[in-house]
């Protein structure tokens, strides 16, 4: 199956239980009995989601999109957590889609890619309010983000996420399908292997406490 992924369509139980909305613009890959390759159809409300679309979706050409605009969704809302805000969001659905497939790569907004001088600016001077990314990791790309989603306490961006978290964006918004980050990369790609060893952490700590409360 292939089904947009967006931060409004996580959701977290009080006791960290993580379940997926959204299912209704899900498209199935099993047409007449057989396993697609490729799906050719323009996702129904597409129309409110089109910053999350993969270039592909959007490109509508014979060839087709599959499971792999579904990790391109990921790596947006990545994006959409991590700044609070989701890229492309103030541009125009035909500028959207020609930066998309032009190559622009949205990225994670903090030290490693916004230059220091920007960061000593207040937010409405910063050029990432101008939704471009110039930073040491930008590698020539144009990377587009949006606005700040504050502006208190000094600049937003000013943090450090870590390179594995970048790594994860970079490979999940590869402009070609085909490098982007699969199921089987993902088995051993350091991120998940962190997150992984947190929620048993976690796991372990919920079960603790959930003893002591029924002894109290």
């Amino acid at each position: 199956t292939i089904n947009l992924t967006r931060a409004s369509h996580v959701l977290i139980s009080a006791d960290g239980q993580v379940c997926m909305s959204g299912l209704r613009s899900i498209f199935s890959l099993i047409r007449n009995g057989q396993r697609a390759k490729m799906v050719h159809d323009f996702p129904q409300y597409s129309v409110k989601v089109l910053p999350w679309l993969s270039p592909e979706v959007l490109q509508q050409n014979l060839q087709g999109y599959d499971f792999r605009s579904d990790i391109y969704s990921l790596g947006i809302t990545a994006c959409e957590l991590a700044n609070g805000h989701v890229p492309f969001k103030d541009m125009p659905a035909t500028q959207m889609l020609l930066e998309k497939l032009n190559g622009t790569v949205p990225c994670l907004l903090d030290t490693a890619t916004i230059p220091p001088e920007e960061l000593s600016l207040k937010p409405s001077r910063s050029a990432a309010d101008s939704g471009i990314c110039e930073g040491p990791r930008a590698g020539g790309l144009r990377l587009s983000n949006g606005e700040p989603s504050s502006s208190s306490g000094g600049h937003p961006y000013n943090r450090a996420f870590s390179p594995h978290f970048h790594n994860f964006v970079e490979l999940c918004l590869q402009r070609d399908p085909e490098n982007r980050l699969v199921k089987s990369d993902s088995c051993s790609n350091s991120l998940f292997l962190k997150i992984c060893s947190l929620q048993l952490k976690i796991n372990r700590l919920l079960h603790y406490l959930r003893i002591i409360s029924i002894i109290d």
